[in-house]
This record gives structure tokens, C-alpha cells and sequence, in this order.
């Protein structure tokens, strides 16, 4: 699909424009040829099942923008070798059980069958999540990451009558989400790699998107055509 993306200038290109456009894909295929698509877009984002498109994409357009799909704040019990999320379900909920959030009950929280609730905000899954990208990324000729999902409340995610007393409030969970911007870009920085963030209802807060977007090296906002806010939005 192609989604406008609203971007200062990629790192190391002075003068860029600041408006770019992408294609995101979770499965790539296309009619077009490799040449065609790598020169009709400034920006890629893939999935690093993908791979082995990077270096053909690269060579048919060395200023391509090739970004790594991860979600920051899911272990998905269906990818345990951490493809499209950030640690393996499978290794954390035996290592790690502290990484995961907890309802009111104290129990795990599921999303939906498959996606699990991790604490994005605990500096010790914030490591392991940056360097478990980095190293997919790295390995694989990406040029950097696409953080998916930085929302403005986890509850958009939670199932009804859940709560997280560890984040009892949309700030408490932004403040978090704050805090994992602020050490993934740099920590991406020191590898050679960009930092990309999806940008979901910041709206809803005042101020939210310019804080955020500050973080980031690029920016897309999920639902900026029809958030359900009118013309406030």
C-alpha cells in the first residue's frame, strides 16, 4: 500500500524534501519490475522475511530508504525467532516474565490468540528489543527500522475490561512509550541505522505528535485521514 510519510531529511541527504512517500508491504510481490519499484519510492518498508529483496532494491537505487518492520511492544507466540517483533514469546515468558505487562489479576495479557503485551517501557526489554533489531537489521542490508505501533493508549489494544495497573493512565503509557523513543533512536544512531515510528491517534493528546515525531527520523500517522476526531483531526 502506499502511505504518505511526513519525514525530516534522512540522515546524511542535506536539503531533503520533507515529504516523502513509502511502500509498506507484509508480504512482498509485485508486477512491477525491481528497477521500477525501487526508483517509484523514497522510502520501503518491509518485512525482514523480505530479505532478499533488499540488495536488488539497493542496487537498482542506492538512495532507497529500506526500513525493517518490527513491533516494539509484542511477542507473538507464532514468530519465535523474532522476525516482526522485537524478542522471541517462547524465550521471554521462560527468561523474562518481568518483560511482560499484567492485568489487575497479574496475568499476561493478550491482544488477540497470538500477540502478547510487553512493557515498553522497562529499560531491560528496551535493550533486548533495539539489539535483536539491530542485529536483523544489520545482517540483512537494512537501512533501518519502522517502529510499528507507537500508539497513544495501550487500551485501544487491551481486551474489554482489562487494565494495566502498571500504566494506569494514556500519560503513564506515553511517558513509556516516550522513554523507549528515546533510547531506541539514538542506540539505532550508533549502528548506522534510521529510526522510523508509526505514529497512531496522537490526537488525543495535545502536543503528543510533535513530541514524539522529535524522536524519530521519520514519521507516519496511521490514522491521520479519519481518526473518528472531525475536523479537529
Amino acid at each position: 500500500s502506499g502511505v504518505g510519510i511526513i519525514a525530516p531529511p534522512p540522515l546524511g541527504v542535506p536539503g531533503a524534501s520533507p515529504i516523502a512517500f513509502n511502500r509498506e508491504t507484509y508480504n512482498y510481490s509485485s508486477s512491477f519490475s525491481t528497477t521500477q519499484e525501487a526508483n517509484g519510492y523514497q522510502v520501503m518498508v518491509l518485512q525482514s522475511t523480505s530479505a532478499n529483496m533488499v540488495p536488488a532494491l539497493h542496487a537498482a537505487n542506492p538512495k532507497l530508504i529500506i526500513l525493517m518492520y518490527q513491533h516494539p511492544w509484542f511477542a507473538r507466540s507464532t514468530d519465535p525467532n523474532a522476525m516482526s517483533v522485537c524478542t522471541s514469546y517462547q524465550n521471554d515468558i521462560v527468561n523474562h516474565p518481568s518483560w511482560f505487562l499484567r492485568d489487575q489479576n497479574g496475568n499476561v495479557i493478550k491482544t488477540n490468540p497470538i500477540d502478547y503485551v510487553m512493557d515498553i517501557g522497562n529499560p531491560a526489554y528496551q535493550q533486548a528489543c533495539v539489539a535483536s533489531a539491530t542485529k536483523l537489521a544489520k545482517q540483512d542490508g537494512f537501512d533501518g527500522i519502522f517502529w510499528d505501533g507507537i500508539v497513544a493508549t495501550d487500551t485501544w489494544s487491551l481486551p474489554s475490561g482489562t487494565s494495566v495497573p502498571e500504566y494506569p493512565s494514556a500519560a503513564s503509557w506515553q511517558n513509556a512509550t516516550t522513554s523507549f523513543l528515546s533510547y531506541s533512536t539514538p542506540a539505532l544512531h550508533a549502528q548506522g541505522l534510521t529510526s522510523f515510528g508509526n505514529l497512531c491517534g496522537t490526537t488525543l493528546t495535545s502536543g503528543l505528535w510533535q513530541r514524539w515525531a522529535a524522536l524519530v527520523d521519520g514519521a507516519e500517522e496511521e490514522s491521520w485521514t479519519d481518526g473518528g476526531l472531525g475536523l479537529v483531526q
